[in-house]
Protein backbone atom coordinates (compact mmCIF):
# COMPACT_ATOMS: atom_id res chain seq x y z
CA UNK A 1 0.00 0.00 0.00
CA UNK A 2 1.35 3.59 -0.88
CA UNK A 3 2.07 6.07 2.39
CA UNK A 4 -0.43 8.91 1.62
CA UNK A 5 0.91 11.48 0.11
CA UNK A 6 0.58 14.14 3.23
CA UNK A 7 3.36 11.60 4.76
CA UNK A 8 5.54 11.89 2.01
CA UNK A 9 5.02 15.77 2.06
CA UNK A 10 5.75 15.81 5.87
CA UNK A 11 8.90 13.93 5.51
CA UNK A 12 10.38 16.97 3.04
CA UNK A 13 10.25 18.90 6.22
CA UNK A 14 12.69 17.41 8.01
CA UNK A 15 14.86 16.12 5.66
CA UNK A 16 17.43 18.59 3.95
CA UNK A 17 17.99 19.05 0.15
CA UNK A 18 21.27 17.25 -0.31
CA UNK A 19 20.14 14.34 1.16
CA UNK A 20 16.24 14.59 -0.41
CA UNK A 21 14.69 13.17 -3.22
CA UNK A 22 12.14 15.58 -5.31
CA UNK A 23 9.03 14.44 -5.47
CA UNK A 24 6.88 14.31 -8.22
CA UNK A 25 3.14 15.67 -7.61
CA UNK A 26 -0.58 15.82 -8.71
CA UNK A 27 -2.37 19.35 -7.75
CA UNK A 28 -4.40 16.86 -6.45
CA UNK A 29 -1.55 15.93 -4.08
CA UNK A 30 -0.87 19.55 -3.52
CA UNK A 31 -4.60 20.28 -2.34
CA UNK A 32 -4.60 17.35 0.26
CA UNK A 33 -1.44 18.66 1.55
CA UNK A 34 -2.71 22.28 1.92
CA UNK A 35 -6.30 20.55 3.40
CA UNK A 36 -4.39 18.44 6.10
CA UNK A 37 -1.65 20.81 7.00
CA UNK A 38 -1.63 21.21 11.35
CA UNK A 39 0.41 24.09 10.90
CA UNK A 40 1.00 27.07 9.49
CA UNK A 41 2.81 26.77 5.50
CA UNK A 42 4.15 28.50 2.69
CA UNK A 43 3.95 27.14 -0.47
CA UNK A 44 6.49 29.09 -3.58
CA UNK A 45 5.59 28.84 -6.72
CA UNK A 46 8.87 28.95 -8.76
CA UNK A 47 10.94 28.18 -11.81
CA UNK A 48 14.82 27.85 -12.67
CA UNK A 49 14.20 30.11 -15.72
CA UNK A 50 12.47 33.12 -13.65
CA UNK A 51 14.49 35.28 -12.15
CA UNK A 52 12.34 37.04 -9.69
CA UNK A 53 11.28 33.57 -8.29
CA UNK A 54 15.09 33.48 -7.53
CA UNK A 55 15.90 36.66 -6.49
CA UNK A 56 12.73 36.13 -3.39
CA UNK A 57 13.26 32.35 -2.79
CA UNK A 58 16.42 33.67 -0.08
CA UNK A 59 14.19 36.20 1.80
CA UNK A 60 11.44 33.40 2.29
CA UNK A 61 13.92 30.73 3.77
CA UNK A 62 15.07 33.95 6.21
CA UNK A 63 11.43 35.06 6.87
CA UNK A 64 11.21 30.48 7.90
CA UNK A 65 14.22 30.70 10.06
CA UNK A 66 13.52 33.89 11.97
CA UNK A 67 10.06 32.02 12.80
CA UNK A 68 11.28 28.83 13.92
CA UNK A 69 8.94 28.85 17.00
CA UNK A 70 5.93 29.57 14.91
CA UNK A 71 6.53 25.61 13.33
CA UNK A 72 6.09 27.17 9.76
CA UNK A 73 6.79 25.22 7.29
CA UNK A 74 7.86 26.17 3.49
CA UNK A 75 7.25 24.29 0.27
CA UNK A 76 8.99 25.08 -3.15
CA UNK A 77 7.09 24.12 -5.90
CA UNK A 78 8.48 23.57 -9.36
CA UNK A 79 7.03 24.76 -12.22
CA UNK A 80 10.31 23.93 -14.81
CA UNK A 81 9.92 21.99 -17.96
CA UNK A 82 9.87 18.07 -17.65
CA UNK A 83 13.36 17.40 -19.06
CA UNK A 84 14.72 19.46 -15.83
CA UNK A 85 13.11 17.24 -13.47
CA UNK A 86 14.64 16.17 -11.45
CA UNK A 87 18.22 16.22 -11.81
CA UNK A 88 18.50 20.12 -13.12
CA UNK A 89 16.01 21.42 -10.49
CA UNK A 90 18.10 19.98 -7.56
CA UNK A 91 21.70 20.66 -9.00
CA UNK A 92 20.42 24.53 -9.58
CA UNK A 93 18.56 24.18 -5.84
CA UNK A 94 21.88 23.16 -4.29
CA UNK A 95 23.99 26.12 -6.54
CA UNK A 96 21.97 28.91 -5.43
CA UNK A 97 21.56 27.27 -2.07
CA UNK A 98 17.80 26.60 -1.65
CA UNK A 99 17.08 24.47 1.90
CA UNK A 100 13.49 24.14 1.20
CA UNK A 101 12.18 21.18 0.53
CA UNK A 102 11.14 20.44 -3.55
CA UNK A 103 8.63 18.89 -5.13
CA UNK A 104 8.08 19.39 -9.44
CA UNK A 105 4.08 19.94 -9.98
CA UNK A 106 3.34 17.34 -12.64
CA UNK A 107 0.90 19.09 -14.67
CA UNK A 108 0.56 20.75 -17.85
CA UNK A 109 -2.79 22.65 -18.61
CA UNK A 110 -2.94 26.12 -16.34
CA UNK A 111 -6.49 25.97 -17.06
CA UNK A 112 -7.15 22.76 -14.54
CA UNK A 113 -4.27 23.24 -11.83
CA UNK A 114 -4.45 27.32 -11.89
CA UNK A 115 -7.45 27.09 -10.08
CA UNK A 116 -6.88 24.55 -7.91
CA UNK A 117 -4.31 26.57 -6.32
CA UNK A 118 -6.04 29.76 -6.29
CA UNK A 119 -9.18 31.06 -8.60
CA UNK A 120 -7.51 34.22 -8.87
CA UNK A 121 -4.05 32.25 -10.20
CA UNK A 122 -3.13 33.18 -13.55
CA UNK A 123 -0.38 30.93 -13.64
CA UNK A 124 2.47 33.33 -13.44
CA UNK A 125 5.28 33.33 -11.02
CA UNK A 126 6.21 33.80 -8.67
CA UNK A 127 3.59 33.22 -6.73
CA UNK A 128 2.87 31.80 -3.12
CA UNK A 129 -0.05 30.88 -1.06
CA UNK A 130 0.07 31.43 2.84
CA UNK A 131 -2.32 28.94 4.80
CA UNK A 132 -3.22 28.37 8.62
CA UNK A 133 -6.10 25.68 8.95
CA UNK A 134 -5.68 26.57 12.60
CA UNK A 135 -7.08 30.31 12.39
CA UNK A 136 -8.97 29.96 8.86
CA UNK A 137 -5.77 32.19 7.32
CA UNK A 138 -5.55 31.97 3.56
CA UNK A 139 -3.63 34.63 1.09
CA UNK A 140 -2.34 34.47 -2.56
CA UNK A 141 0.12 36.59 -4.14
CA UNK A 142 1.09 36.63 -7.47
CA UNK A 143 3.85 39.24 -7.03
CA UNK A 144 7.88 39.00 -6.34
CA UNK A 145 8.13 39.76 -2.59
CA UNK A 146 11.16 41.71 -1.21
CA UNK A 147 13.16 41.05 1.89
CA UNK A 148 12.68 45.02 3.02
CA UNK A 149 9.21 44.77 2.82
CA UNK A 150 8.86 41.30 4.68
CA UNK A 151 11.32 42.31 7.42
CA UNK A 152 9.47 45.32 7.90
CA UNK A 153 5.86 44.35 8.47
CA UNK A 154 7.24 41.21 10.00
CA UNK A 155 9.04 43.11 12.73
CA UNK A 156 7.17 46.52 12.71
CA UNK A 157 3.49 45.66 14.47
CA UNK A 158 2.81 48.74 14.47
CA UNK A 159 3.11 49.62 10.95
CA UNK A 160 1.41 46.83 10.13
CA UNK A 161 -1.58 47.82 11.71
CA UNK A 162 -1.95 50.58 9.12
CA UNK A 163 -0.45 49.01 6.24
CA UNK A 164 -2.75 49.17 3.22
CA UNK A 165 -3.05 45.54 1.05
CA UNK A 166 -0.91 45.92 -2.46
CA UNK A 167 -2.71 47.71 -5.16
CA UNK A 168 -2.52 45.45 -7.84
CA UNK A 169 -2.10 48.34 -10.70
CA UNK A 170 1.42 48.74 -8.79
CA UNK A 171 2.79 45.94 -9.71
CA UNK A 172 2.73 46.46 -13.52
CA UNK A 173 2.70 44.19 -16.29
CA UNK A 174 3.48 40.62 -16.62
CA UNK A 175 4.97 39.09 -19.52
CA UNK A 176 4.89 35.24 -20.70
CA UNK A 177 8.18 34.07 -20.95
CA UNK A 178 7.91 30.60 -21.04
CA UNK A 179 5.25 27.91 -21.99
CA UNK A 180 5.49 23.78 -21.22
CA UNK A 181 5.12 21.55 -23.60
CA UNK A 182 0.97 20.62 -23.92
CA UNK A 183 -0.27 24.01 -23.22
CA UNK A 184 0.99 25.02 -19.88
CA UNK A 185 0.92 28.72 -19.40
CA UNK A 186 3.55 30.34 -17.15
CA UNK A 187 4.52 33.96 -17.37
CA UNK A 188 7.46 34.98 -15.59
CA UNK A 189 7.16 38.79 -14.03
CA UNK A 190 8.86 41.37 -15.79
CA UNK A 191 9.96 44.67 -14.79
CA UNK A 192 7.38 45.67 -11.71
CA UNK A 193 7.97 47.03 -8.32
CA UNK A 194 7.94 45.19 -5.27
CA UNK A 195 4.37 44.17 -4.01
CA UNK A 196 3.36 46.02 -0.85
CA UNK A 197 2.14 42.28 0.87
CA UNK A 198 4.23 41.68 3.76
CA UNK A 199 1.46 43.05 5.94
CA UNK A 200 -0.55 40.05 5.46
CA UNK A 201 2.78 37.98 6.00
CA UNK A 202 2.76 39.20 9.35
CA UNK A 203 -1.09 38.87 10.00
CA UNK A 204 -0.34 34.93 9.24
CA UNK A 205 2.38 34.84 11.49
CA UNK A 206 0.39 36.77 14.10
CA UNK A 207 -2.80 34.98 13.53
CA UNK A 208 -0.80 31.46 14.35
CA UNK A 209 -0.05 32.91 17.43
CA UNK A 210 -3.42 33.71 18.26
CA UNK A 211 -4.97 29.76 17.65
CA UNK A 212 -2.41 29.06 19.96
CA UNK A 213 -3.09 30.86 22.47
Amino acid sequence: MKKPFFIIITSFFITSLFGQEIKKIKVTDLQKTIAESQTPLIINFWATFCKPCVEEIPYFQQLIKQHQSDSVRFLLVSLDLENFYPAKIKSFAIKHKFTAPIAWLDEYNADYFCPKVDSTWSGAIPASLFINNKSGYRKFYEEQLSKEKLEKETDDRQERASARPPDPAEAGARTPQQTRAGGRQCAIAGERGFVQASKRVADFLTLRRDAGD
